[in-house]
């Protein structure tokens, strides 16, 4: 009777730990935990965070630019930097980008999966402005640190 107590209890308290870890670590990822916009003389971009916890998973960056006003000059050097850009990202796991230019309006989309090596790749080709208090590389990216920088930095700030 003692040893089958002892089994059933290291049985609970074997399941019971397992709950307790699985619980731990299982934060759910939500979609749109912030949304940012920046507009300026006919140039308007959007910034869209998923996140778990404080942790940005996801950002998806669409941007619009109003080609009415431009000389047909300056559209094709936009139209050629932006062939660039799509070569460029091309080549960065974790990364799609896809622009396309209606008759008077081009939009971008830059969807980036924030996982260590892509934050890494795209920090080290300039693309991902990151500041850090340390020398040691970033490995996430925090939506509250995210959120304070932006507003900081003239963007409206969606909650």
């Amino acid at each position: 009777m003692k040893k089958m107590f002892k089994r059933v209890s290291a049985i609970l308290l074997t399941g019971m730990m397992v709950a307790a870890f699985a619980g731990c670590g299982s934060q759910k990822e939500e979609k749109a935990v912030l949304r940012c916009k920046q507009e300026q003389q006919g140039y308007a971009v959007e910034m869209v965070f998923d996140a778990k916890g404080d942790e940005a998973t996801r950002v998806t960056q669409v941007s619009t630019l109003d080609l009415s006003e431009l000389p047909k000059e300056a559209v094709d050097v936009v139209d050629s930097t932006l062939k660039q850009m799509e070569e460029t990202y091309k080549k960065i796991k974790g990364v799609d980008y896809s622009y396309k230019k209606e008759e008077n309006k081009l939009t971008e989309t830059v969807v980036i999966d924030l996982n260590p090596e892509t934050i890494k790749t795209m920090t080290e080709n300039g693309l991902l402005p990151i500041e850090s208090n340390s020398d040691k590389p970033v490995k996430v990216i925090s939506i509250k640190q995210s959120r304070d920088s932006l507003k900081n930095s003239g963007w409206t700030i969606e909650e």
